[in-house]
């Protein structure tokens, strides 16, 4: 029998880590190399062999098309929602579409889920804790972007099973964050988190009286991180490069990925230098000859190439406050978490935006995995911590294909119910299907589809004659629960909802209630 202890993983872009509580006090448990982390990165060899962390790293700059990094950006996404093919060309291996529609890879001829990719690298997390503590660790309580969607959430839950782990709590990073910064200080103070990772960005307003913790509201850009700052820099080394060389390496995939990373150790030097120099040895041939990079980079020019990417991050900060109507001003304390807040340019520019000094009482790279920690230790204990969350994006249908009804409303307190009356909108049919969308834009397109509800057991009649009461249900870690009866009787009906392979279904559907 495993041990009943959990587990807390940061399950992150770049780099995840995995943490627990020691005599009352969390910590991260070192991996096989002795660090605080391991990088997200699941290579594949041509004899079998599949490797993890700081081996694949370096399999990495060998083999990019087999070696599969930030996949969690694509995972429990649709393969073919606009998101995902506006994002295709960052990644130098195959994604392809699996069965169910989501994004999958293909390696060697072989298809293999996200969720499968993510297991791989979750269980290699729970070996490093079982090898460490010396228990068979099946518990977990795993962190997320708190803007990722519900297919997103469930996709992550189905990797932790496939690790085989029971996950007993999928958290958004930023609440883990603040639990981390707040946690038995005995304070009362609303904190705005800023966490900047390195795929993706994510804000949350919270409210912190003692030790519970309250969140008001939630933004984020899952494709913003501070491996979009490496981009950058490394389009800066490729643009000289070509200049001199009159030779481009945007095709060769192994002196790309050789110099991303020699673009991220550039970056993560000038958080605490003017200027530093890149050199990469033999990096390809011209006319017969060897050729080596080393170019200086200097503070300012990485800066202005980067500066747009901030202001994305601070019109997110601008929009979630006034969604909520909350003035800058009343902001207690601003948090910043992760990696890339390391940046001095991101200091001062929250620094000028909330008129503070932001605080980093907590290592950013580390603080969501602390506060994973303390969650999963107050699960396993049932003590004394309280957090309450709030839906990231809103949820909701299109009538006809073109419309976005939102039922329930992005920032809803969790746990939620909420009910809407449709008609019937099939002739003479005893089954209608509406599918079910999660996001904020107008634009249907640009919303996530989640799902098709598909409701049996009606009454055959004209269309627009039967009214269809549904209720929706939303958890405390966003996932959804439907359930619907006729009326006027309050006949129940039957509703599955299915994350099947579609792209939109334009039924017309006449809604005239939500409460």
């Amino acid at each position: 029998m495993g041990s009943q202890r959990i587990i807390g993983i940061d399950l992150g872009t770049s780099y995840s880590s995995v943490s627990i509580v020691v005599n009352d006090k969390p910590i991260i448990i070192p991996s096989r190399e002795g660090y605080n982390t391991i990088p997200s990165i699941v290579s594949f060899t041509p004899d079998g062999d599949i490797i993890t962390g700081y081996k694949a790293q370096r399999y990495l700059l060998i083999d990019p098309q087999n070696s599969i990094i930030g996949f969690k950006r694509l995972i429990g996404r649709r393969f073919r929602s606009k998101t995902v093919q506006d994002m295709l060309h960052y990644f130098k291996y195959n994604v392809v579409e699996e069965k169910s529609g989501g994004c999958a890879v293909d390696v060697y001829g072989s298809v293999i889920s996200l969720e499968q990719i993510t297991s791989i690298l979750l269980k290699e997390l729970k070996e490093i804790a079982s090898h460490y503590l010396n228990e068979d660790i099946t518990r977990a309580l795993i962190t997320v972007p708190a803007f990722y969607n519900e297919s997103q959430r469930i996709a992550v839950r189905r990797a932790g099973e496939l690790a085989g782990l029971k996950v007993e709590r999928i958290l958004n990073e930023p609440t883990a964050a603040a639990i981390a910064f707040g946690f038995d200080r005995r304070i009362k103070r609303r904190a705005f988190v800023y966490d900047f990772g390195g795929g993706t960005f994510d804000i949350s307003i919270l409210n912190i009286d003692n030790d519970t913790f309250e969140v008001e509201a939630t933004g984020g850009d899952t494709f913003l991180g501070g491996m979009d700052f490496d981009i950058r820099l490394m389009n800066i080394l490729l643009e000289r490069f070509e200049k001199k060389e009159s030779k481009s390496l945007r095709d060769d995939r192994i002196a790309i990925q050789r110099i991303f990373e020699a673009s991220e150790i550039a970056k993560i030097e000038l958080s605490s230098a003017a200027e530093t120099r890149m050199i990469i040895p033999a990096i390809t041939v011209v006319k017969n000859h060897s050729v080596s990079i080393s170019e200086k980079i200097t503070r300012a020019e990485f800066e202005e190439k980067v500066s747009d990417l901030i202001d994305r991050s601070l019109m997110i900060c601008d929009t979630t406050l006034s969604e909520i109507q909350l003035q800058r001003d009343s902001i207690d304390d601003v948090v910043l978490v992760g990696g890339q807040t390391r940046m001095p340019l991101i200091r001062k520019r929250i620094r000028d935006f909330f008129s503070k000094e932001p605080l980093y009482r907590v290592n950013p790279s580390e603080a969501v995995a602390i506060g994973a920690a303390i969650v999963a230790d107050s699960i396993y204990r049932q003590s004394r911590i309280d957090f309450k969350d709030v839906l990231p994006q809103s949820i909701g249908f299109s009538p006809d294909g073109k419309r976005y009804i939102r039922i329930v409303p992005k920032n809803s307190r969790l746990p939620i119910k909420k009910e809407f009356i449709m008609l019937n909108n099939r002739d003479n049919s005893s089954e209608m299907d509406v599918v079910i969308y999660q996001g904020d834009s107008p634009y249907i397109e640009a919303n996530e589809i989640l799902g098709v509800l598909s409701i049996r057991g009606i009454t055959p009649a004209l269309k627009n004659f039967i009214k269809i009461k549904v209720t929706i249900e939303i958890d405390s870690e966003s996932i959804l629960r439907f359930s619907a009866v006729e009326l006027p009787d309050e006949r129940r009906l039957e509703p599955v909802f299915e994350k099947c392979n579609i792209d939109m279904m334009c039924a017309d559907t006449t809604i005239l209630d939500i409460r």
